[in-house]
């Protein structure tokens, strides 16, 4: 349990399920900022881009659902990647992806992180 504890810690933020972690994104980044407020705060943490679209949004992968049943939000996104998070216990890593969806008017109007 000890050797969990140490691998999934408050310390290492992308361990928090995907709803927390969005949570605290939009806490940073709310409903209706700007396209450029959005960028300046990926640039301030330095995420690397990792997909945008000026003219279409974000498919959504909702769990149980493949990409032709998944909805698209947004008439335009940006995505990054979070990071890499590695597992003690576990021989793999989990890259954690987030999403910005804009209206047509450049605002923000939903976050995903998958």
């Amino acid at each position: 349990m000890l050797l969990v504890l140490v691998g999934c810690s408050s310390v290492r933020p992308l361990c928090r399920s995907d709803e927390s972690i969005r949570a605290s994104l939009l806490k940073r980044t709310p409903l209706g900022s700007s396209t450029n407020q959005v960028y300046a705060f990926i640039k301030q943490h330095q995420w690397p881009i990792y997909r945008e679209s000026a003219d279409t949004g974000f498919t959504m992968r909702l769990p149980g659902r493949n990409e032709a049943h998944s909805p698209v939000v947004g008439s335009s996104f940006v995505a990054c990647e979070l990071g890499t998070t590695c597992f003690v216990m576990f021989p793999f890593e989990t890259m954690k992806f987030a999403y910005w969806g804009f209206d047509k008017s450049g605002h923000l109007i939903e976050v995903w992180v998958d």
